[in-house]
Parts: structure tokens; C-alpha cells; sequence
């Protein structure tokens, strides 16, 4: 008989088959799903930590509070919506609380309030009494609680300025515009609060507002329709400007546009037309007309002026004398004055003498005039751009046309200082506040009268520091620019 072959070995074990493979796959699954869901779920171990952390830093902010508050009086605890503390100047009464709850916790009426938007975390606050209704808050509320009670020393922001005439060199205005049009301008009596600014009472500023602390109004800025201008668009040097006469700083012949501490004489702040409807006397878009008769514009200003001035002219030539600004009175003693002619610029600070190779006379006492021949005479309806800089570290007065150097001379230092026959220089002069500034006339000459001169002018401006060679350069490039776009604008 035959043996088996015995390289071959029957196997008779068991095996999973794929059906149970599967069912053991989906079970494992359901079990994984419960226990994450234990975990992870909105009733999970988790969220349950996470609830419990947030429920002891809670009851932590409000003992801290209540601890803290003791010395806020009852009758202030009771007014409805007073603002105890929100913001950072939370954390004096609540040191723990870090800086990602700045903002959403604040204290008023001796209560603590919660701001969050957490569905999880307004259900905690609930349970420790903490307020978390809606109030309306905003802190435009904390804002007109707080400006009530500052007096004018006290207030905060940016003062804005009316864009007209007399506040050309510090006009700050706010536009609310929708649609291409203007709803709202806030000027003069409103103050602009930048976002981060400290408030007593709020802490820092989350946004930035338009403040009127006189009426207690609160408007929140809005960047997607509240825009911010100011002064200098056409300047290239901003820095100690006195006066910026300029007429783009107005925007018509109305007394709101000139200013209300403007005087007019000889014309009307709606200005002066001949009998064609041309315009003789006042502003006209892109420059003021005076007429050389009787016009003038009186304003006062003063400042100090340690440092020297820049007084810069920028007009047309339409007359043959160009008295364009003085600062005086029918008292000889106390006046400058500045103009010019085709072929000379003549100028006189003071009555003292000046002993300056630009002194027309200092054989005669009381004769302060300086006097400058143009290299280049200046042509009848010519645009001209002059400056004249006076530098008090060196006694030295320069003139510029056009941006261009055009001589220097130094000075007696008393012609400035004073003090030589007169106590007044012109130092003095330009401080003093009661001394009119006159743009188009002076009291003076031989006999001694009210001149005038026939001005088409862009601009008159008064630094109270000597400018550079290079601002004078940049002051002229950028306002020369700039009148020719709007020129452009308004005949296009």
C-alpha cells in the first residue's frame, strides 16, 4: 500500500470571514464617535473644563469688583447707566483681568456687565448675576457721560477749525459724505478723538469720535464716510506758518467763508462788481481782487517770533505799486510794511535805522526803509512768487522771486530787536497783537496818508522763522503746482 505524499499538509483552521470584519469596523466606529462625542460635545469633559475655568475667572472679576467699588458713593452707584469704568480703566478695579477681556467687561451703575457675543459664556454670567441684557452700549455713551463734566482745559482731541479766510493756517475740518454729498461738516467747537486715545473714566479708545464738549455730542468717526481735511494741501513747508491767506481755504463771498474777526473796507464779503457783472473787489475761486481805491482786509494776529519770519507773496502783477501787507496804525513809530514795483522791492520793519547797504537813507533819523533792485524786472500781468527771510542769528535779511535767490543784506541788530532810536523793531511789531495786519494798504509816505494798492492775489503767507533755501524752493514748487490743477479745474 501506498504511503501518502507528505510535502502536503491539510489545513483545517478556523478564519473571520469579511462580513464580520465590517460589522467589527462599524462598532469600533460607533464606540470611537460616543467617546469623542463625551469629550468634545457641548456637554463633553472638555467644555465642561472649559466652562468651569471660565466660570472661576468670572467669579474672580466680579469679588475683585465689588471689593474695589467700596469707595464709589451709593448715589453714584445708583444713577442709571453711569459709567464707573470700562476699557483699561477697568483693570483699577479688576487687576486680574487680562488683556483679551479688555473691552468686553465694563462697571456701571456698581454693577459688572458682560459684552461678549459667547452663548456659552453669556449663560455663565447669568448664573453669577453678572448683566448681560442689551443696553444699547456704545461708547459713545461713555463719551457723553464723561465730556459733561470737563471744563475747556480739560477737553481732549484735535480742535478743529472752520475752513475759511481767517483760519487758513490752522483750519481742521470733518466731512460726512454719502453719495458724493456732503451731510455734515464739523469745524470749529468739535475735536477729533483718535482710536487709542486715553479718556479718564474710559481708558483707551476702541474707535475714534467727533466731540462737541459744549453740547455734550458724541458722533462716532466713520471711515467709510466721514473724511478728514486740513490745511497745506498746496504747501510744502507747514511748520510755524502764522498766516496763510489763502483763497483756497474759502469757499465763496460769504462773511461765514472770510471769518468772523475779518473787517472789510471798501468792498462787501459778497464782493464788488462792475456794471458788466465783472468782479473788482473780492474772492473769485482761485485768488482775492482788490482795487487799489479803498479796499483792504484788517485782521489781528501775533505770535512769537524769536526765530525771524518768511513773508511770501504770490500774485499778479496789475498795478504799478503792490502794497500787499503791513502791520500798522496811523502811528509811524509802530507799523511795517512790504511792496513791490516792476523794477524794486521796498520794505521798512521799523523806524530805526537799518545801516544796511539796502537803506535808502541813513543820513535821515526815523528812516528805516530797505530797499532791493530786481535782476529781472517784473512785466504788467506777470505771475510772481516772492519771499523775504529774515534771519536773527545773523542780522541778515534775504530775497527770493520765484524760488530763486535774489540778493541778501545784513542789518543794524537794533532794526529788529529795537531799541536804537525807537524801542520797537520789527520783532515788536509782529508780536503785538493790537498792531492791525492790513493786506492792500498802509498809513505812510510823504505826505502821510492811507495808500493803496491794486492787488490780484493767490496767496500771502508769514512763517514766524526764517525758512531755508530748500523750503523756500519746496514752498514754491508745490503752490505754484497746485494753483496752475485748480486753474485748470476751473476753466476745464
Amino acid at each position: 500500500m501506498q504511503e501518502p505524499n507528505k510535502k502536503f499538509k491539510v489545513l483545517d483552521e478556523k478564519g473571520i470571514t469579511l462580513v464580520a470584519l465590517v460589522v467589527t469596523i462599524i462598532v469600533l466606529l460607533i464606540l470611537a464617535g460616543v467617546s469623542l462625542s463625551l469629550v468634545l460635545g457641548n456637554n463633553g469633559v472638555i467644555t465642561k473644563t472649559q466652562e468651569a475655568a471660565f466660570m472661576q475667572k468670572i467669579s474672580s472679576y466680579k469679588e475683585e469688583m465689588e471689593m474695589n467699588i467700596v469707595g464709589i458713593t451709593n448715589e453714584e452707584m445708583r444713577i442709571k447707566n453711569k459709567i464707573i469704568a470700562l476699557n483699561h480703566d477697568i483693570e483699577k478695579y479688576i487687576p486680574s483681568i487680562i488683556d483679551e477681556d479688555i473691552g468686553k467687561y465694563a462697571i456701571i451703575g456698581g454693577e459688572l456687565y458682560y459684552f461678549g457675543d459667547n452663548r456659552k459664556e453669556i449663560e455663565c454670567c447669568k448664573k453669577l448675576g453678572i448683566i448681560t441684557e442689551n443696553i444699547n452700549y456704545q461708547e459713545e455713551l461713555a463719551l457723553e457721560n464723561a465730556i459733561k463734566e470737563k471744563e475747556e482745559a480739560e477737553y481732549i482731541g484735535d480742535k478743529l477749525y472752520d475752513k475759511n479766510f481767517e483760519n487758513g493756517s490752522v483750519w481742521k475740518i470733518i466731512n460726512e459724505v454719502e453719495d458724493n454729498h456732503i451731510n455734515a461738516t464739523y469745524g470749529t467747537d468739535w475735536y477729533y478723538i483718535e482710536a487709542g486715545t486715553y479718556i479718564e473714566g474710559i481708558g483707551k479708545c476702541q474707535d475714534s469720535f467727533i466731540v462737541n464738549y459744549k453740547l455734550g455730542k458724541v458722533v462716532k468717526f466713520d471711515t467709510t464716510k466721514h473724511v478728514l481735511l486740513q490745511y497745506g494741501a498746496n504747501l510744502a513747508v507747514q511748520h510755524d506758518i502764522v498766516l496763510n491767506i489763502d483763497p483756497i481755504n474759502m469757499e465763496g463771498n460769504t462773511q461765514t467763508s472770510w471769518g468772523n474777526n475779518i473787517e472789510l473796507k471798501g468792498f462787501s464779503f459778497e464782493g464788488d462788481y462792475d456794471q458788466e457783472g465783472n468782479l473788482v473787489s473780492g474772492w473769485y475761486g482761485t485768488g482775492i481782487k482788490l482795487d487799489g481805491k479803498d479796499d483792504e482786509i484788517i485782521f489781528n494776529a501775533g505770535d512769537d517770533f524769536s526765530k525771524g519770519f518768511t513773508l511770501s507773496f504770490y500774485g499778479k502783477k496789475t498795478s504799478d505799486t503792490m502794497y500787499y501787507f503791513s502791520k500798522n496804525r496811523e502811528e509811524i513809530v509802530s507799523s511795517c510794511r512790504f511792496y513791490m514795483t516792476n523794477s524794486i522791492y521796498l520794505f521798512n520793519m521799523t523806524k530805526n535805522m537799518a545801516y544796511s547797504k539796502w537803506s535808502t537813507d541813513d543820513s535821515r533819523r526815523n528812516n528805516g526803509n530797505l530797499k532791493v533792485s530786481w535782476k529781472e524786472n517784473i512785466k504788467s500781468e506777470e505771475d510772481v512768487y516772492v519771499d523775504c527771510v529774515y534771519d536773527p542769528e545773523k542780522n541778515e535779511f534775504s530775497l527770493y522771486k520765484n524760488g530763486v535767490f535774489e540778493d541778501s543784506a545784513t542789518v543794524a541788530s537794533e532794526y529788529w530787536d529795537g531799541g536804537n532810536i525807537l524801542e520797537y523793531g520789527g520783532k515788536q511789531i509782529f508780536e503785538d497783537e493790537t498792531i492791525p495786519c492790513r493786506i492792500g494798504s498802509f498809513f505812510g509816505g510823504d505826505p502821510e496818508e492811507w495808500r493803496y494798492g491794486k492787488l490780484d492775489f493767490y496767496s500771502v503767507r508769514l512763517y514766524k522763522c526764517a525758512l531755508t533755501k530748500d523750503e523756500i524752493i519746496e514752498n514754491y514748487n508745490a503752490t505754484v503746482a497746485y494753483h496752475e490743477m485748480l486753474v485748470n479745474e476751473t476753466t476745464n
